[in-house]
């Protein structure tokens, strides 16, 4: 089940990556104008290593997308569309029912199958859920990318789970530790 929550995190994270990529390409771009300007106190060995970590954070954004791109198309034509129109289009499940032309309970049933394929894929391509919680210890965005669908999933299936795992991960609101979240064993 871990590896369907992972899934269903990479691909709501697809529609942001050009974006995040973006972002970090500007904050690059500052920090090295401002080795330049005595003003920040920064010494070049410290903006040096600022950046170095913006390019790592890059790169892993490039391995996801490329990672995503490869397994949509992988699937048949069909479970890509349903995953493409929902997670990154973030179409309703009455949108894509009407797209395709059947129910939405048949959407429901060809979204659960196309993550299974997706989430088969990652398999085979070597990404487990402890490979990925590894590749993304760094990055809080996808962190709360996975939170929010293991909270879905709990709520989903057992109310007093989800409501223990709340007691249990969070303080006043806010995450404990992402590692932790990661390392959650379901039921």
């Amino acid at each position: 089940m871990k590896i369907q929550i992972w899934s269903k995190a990479l691909l709501k994270s697809y529609s942001n990556l050009s974006r995040l990529a973006n972002n970090i390409d500007g904050r690059v771009f500052t920090l090295a104008h401002s080795m330049s300007n005595a003003r920040y106190g920064n010494t070049t060995e410290i903006v040096a290593d600022k950046i170095l970590k913006y390019v790592d954070k890059k790169v892993t954004l490039c391995k996801t997308k490329v990672l995503i791109e490869d397994i949509l198309m992988k699937l048949n034509d069909k479970y890509a569309t349903v995953l493409k129109m929902r997670f990154v289009d973030n179409k309703s499940y009455e949108e894509i029912a009407n797209y395709f032309g059947v129910c939405v309970r048949t959407i429901r049933r060809y979204l659960a199958e196309a993550i299974k394929h997706f989430s088969f894929n990652l398999k085979v391509k070597s990404y487990t859920p402890e490979t990925l919680s590894k590749m993304y210890e760094d990055e809080k965005w996808m962190g709360n990318l996975y939170l929010s669908n293991l909270k879905n999933y709990l709520k989903s299936k057992n109310m007093q789970e989800y409501e223990k795992f709340m007691r249990e991960h969070f303080h006043n609101g806010k995450i404990i530790d992402f590692q932790e979240i990661y390392s959650y064993e379901l039921s």
